[in-house]
């Protein structure tokens, strides 16, 4: 058994958007309490987020919308690059979409 704790505050999901040379980056954090959280890579469990490896610290995520969305970025390590040039189209749609559900900030 590993200890761990379960913090109360309720996270929103949030997206990092990157303009890097060639290509964007989209990455996927949780915001709690005004604070931008990075989600460790080996991250798994199911319906809670782990925010600390060491000691484990996790959020409930809060529906099952965002807990499918955390599993789709959670195989690219929370992270999606793309090709300027391959932008348009479907991925762009699907960044679209989640910029109506979440918030985007830009860096």
């Amino acid at each position: 058994m590993i200890p761990c704790r379960i913090r109360h505050e309720r996270p929103s999901i949030c997206f990092l958007w990157k303009e890097l040379g060639e290509y964007y980056k989209l990455e996927l954090r949780l915001l709690i309490a005004g604070k931008i959280h990075q989600i460790p890579d080996h991250y798994s469990s199911a319906f809670f987020a782990m925010l600390c490896p060491a000691p484990r610290e996790y959020v409930l995520l809060n529906s099952v919308a965002d807990w499918e969305l955390f599993r789709f970025f959670q195989k690219h390590q929370f992270q999606l690059l793309v090709l300027k040039k391959h932008f348009k189209g479907r991925f762009k749609d699907f960044v679209d979409q989640l910029k109506i559900a979440y918030p985007f900030i830009m860096r």
